[in-house]
């Protein structure tokens, strides 16, 4: 018999299960990054940025240019 009991100020609330309560099993586990991958990850992630900030400023640069226009 499981037995669970609280009291709020006078109150006082007892149930009694005459089954075992327990929490449902989980068949697959989630499990924490570690920090091997966690490094991994956050090198890739900055490499990445990187190339794509050598990308954009070699686009920039050889943009063709664009006339100004003379205002008479």
């Amino acid at each position: 018999m499981t037995r669970i009991s609280f009291s709020i100020r006078k109150l006082s609330v007892t149930f009694v299960f005459k089954q075992k309560i327990e929490a449902p099993i989980k068949k697959k586990y989630i499990r924490m990054i570690e920090d091997f991958h966690l490094a991994i990850f956050a090198n890739m992630l900055g490499v990445t940025v990187f190339l794509l900030i050598i990308l954009y400023h070699y686009v920039v640069t050889n943009a063709p240019r664009k006339p100004k226009h003379n205002r008479h």
